[in-house]
């Protein structure tokens, strides 16, 4: 993440078995825009936790 708030980098630790679901993921996290920027304190790159759920 960049200081302005922008996502810079992602890459997955755990697959989904499914390419394109992965790619489509990486997509949209490095499409993501005008974020808070981060405090100072914290250092990069940083582990998070992707969760989602199938809508009806």
């Amino acid at each position: 993440m960049s200081p302005s708030g922008r996502i810079t980098s992602a890459s997955l630790l755990k697959t989904s078995w499914r390419d394109d679901r992965d790619a489509a993921l990486k997509a949209i996290l490095l499409a993501i825009t005008n974020l808070d920027p981060p405090p100072s304190a914290v250092r990069f790159p940083q582990r998070i936790t992707v969760r989602g759920r199938r809508s009806l």
